[in-house]
């Protein structure tokens, strides 16, 4: 009985052995969203909108700064899907073969904001006036990298009068953050300071108070979609990134990035 007992034991654990030798599916239904940080709020609502309609995936959001996600992104962090606040940091990546280029796709647009802290009483009627009022820095995303501060620059150093432009004449105020969310953030620490923002970061602080809002043909602020490469040996047809790319184009998702302040793109 004894020789029996040991004998139907060996042969349990051959079993196991063979069965653990065998390939084995993948159940992981895990989709890695990088998505910029000016989209954060607006992306939580997403993510549980489409796990309404698609229950059996599960979506992992990183939030950042585009040019943040992007450095991730080049040194190999694992990520399905690239949601860029703007088209460098999306052809900068493309550049290097992460991006799927025939995925992607202009999802939104934005709009540029002055804007002060409730408590502030600056005042100005056009943004050439904007180096004469007595502020202590101007925060904006920095302009080397982040998006916002990009844009910010952009549009300063093209405004201005004969002794050079409002860029130049603020260079020495300029507060740059991180990203555009801290820039925001110090706006709202601090009376004495401005920024320059998205208009849908002011969904979530209402009392900030608008200076000079942007107009859109002068600073066009496009948010850029696309499927990453380490995603792209699936099938397109059951590809949870093209799946998810295509429900941000729907109208459940749109009506969501309208309500915090985005627009959609042409």
């Amino acid at each position: 009985m004894r020789t029996l007992s040991y004998n139907f034991l060996a042969l349990l654990m051959a079993m196991f052995a063979l069965a653990g030798c065998q390939p084995q599916r993948s159940t992981d239904n895990t989709l890695s969203v990088f998505a910029a940080a000016s989209l954060s709020d607006a992306m939580v609502e997403v993510q549980q909108a489409f796990h309404e309609d698609y229950p059996h995936l599960k979506v992992q959001l990183n939030i950042a700064g585009s040019n943040v996600l992007a450095r991730q992104i080049r040194a190999g962090a694992k990520a399905d899907l690239f949601f860029s606040a703007n088209s460098h940091w999306m052809d900068d990546l493309q550049s290097g073969g992460y991006v799927d280029a025939s995925s992607r796709r202009r999802i939104l647009r934005n709009q540029l904001v002055l804007i002060q802290h409730p408590k502030a009483q600056f005042a100005l009627t056009h943004i050439e006036q904007l180096p004469e009022l007595a502020f202590r820095y101007l925060a904006v995303g920095n302009p080397q990298v982040v998006p916002a501060g990009v844009y910010a620059k952009q549009f300063l150093s093209a405004v201005g009068g004969e002794t050079g432009s409002v860029w130049d004449a603020l260079e020495r105020r300029i507060a740059p953050a991180a990203d555009v969310r801290r820039a925001l953030a110090m706006v709202a620490a601090d009376p004495s300071v401005l920024g320059l923002v998205y208009g849908s970061d002011l969904v979530q602080m209402p009392d900030m108070q608008v200076l000079y809002a942007v107009p859109q043909e002068d600073v066009t602020v496009i948010y850029e979609a696309a499927i990453l490469r380490t995603d792209s040996v699936h099938p397109m047809a059951r590809n949870p990134a093209q799946q998810f790319l295509n429900f941000l184009e729907q109208p459940k998702a749109q009506a969501i990035f309208f309500r915090q302040g985005f627009g959609v793109s042409d």
